[in-house]
């Protein structure tokens, strides 16, 4: 894991300050955090992939990244946002909050997931895509005060990004080509501390045959040996 942060100095931020925080009578601070993943639907999943793994794979393997996600959870609650019945019903079935929104696309959902957050009372979002196999766990990139952003080995993607949720309605999620830089200037323009965080596990996405052919993915691929379609 490597952070690097990037502090505004106040005659660059023109004042801007982190807003008030809540404590315990010890005078602790004690944010509310949780977990929001977008997730697309299943059989929508995976496309490059198709001169890899037939429809039905694909639509598997989807669905069991995404659940490896929320299995690195922790303590965070968990909140899927989606437009498909198929995955609400599927992260009810796992015991999850399940956002709807009716607008389709990555950002929009970020947008909705985020207010939706901040209208429950929560601090911090920590917003993680759905296809990080290798996740191990989100609580090192939960730190109050500060918007962290975590890209992907390419410095190009946004596998991770953790908003106060004070943002919400202010901040514009930028996912797509460069979405590292884009969501980097997006932080710092409004808020006064930014911390880029590289960390292995969330590095690596899973979209293309070259990332399936990774390394790294090798528990991904004995997946698909032994179980070619989710039993779910």
């Amino acid at each position: 894991m490597t952070a690097t942060w990037i502090a505004m100095p106040e005659s660059v931020r023109g004042g801007r300050s982190i807003p008030p925080v809540q404590r315990d009578e010890q005078g602790n601070r004690t944010p509310r955090v949780a977990l929001l993943v977008p997730v697309k639907a299943f059989a929508d999943a995976k496309q490059r992939l198709r001169g890899e793994l037939d429809a039905q794979q694909r639509t598997a393997l989807a669905r069991w990244c995404a659940e490896r996600v929320i299995a690195a959870a922790g303590a965070f609650a968990v909140h899927v946002v989606c437009d498909d019945p198929e995955v609400a019903a599927w992260a009810e079935r796992l015991g999850v909050t399940v956002i709807r929104c009716d607008v389709a696309g990555l950002n929009p959902a970020v947008e909705r997931g985020l207010q939706v957050l901040a209208d429950t009372g929560f601090d911090l979002a920590v917003i993680a895509h759905g296809d990080l196999p290798l996740a191990e766990g989100f609580g090192e990139l939960a730190l109050d005060g500060a918007i962290t952003v975590v890209p992907d080995y390419r410095y190009d993607g946004t596998n991770a990004l953790v908003l106060p949720t004070a943002l919400a309605g202010r901040f514009s999620p930028h996912y797509g080509s460069g979405s590292f830089r884009k969501h980097l200037m997006e932080a710092l323009a409004h808020w006064p501390l930014v911390r880029v965080l590289r960390v292995e596990g969330l590095a690596h996405d899973l979209d293309t045959p070259a990332d399936l052919a990774d390394p790294r993915m090798e528990e991904v691929r004995q997946w698909l040996q032994t179980n070619p379609a989710s039993p779910r």
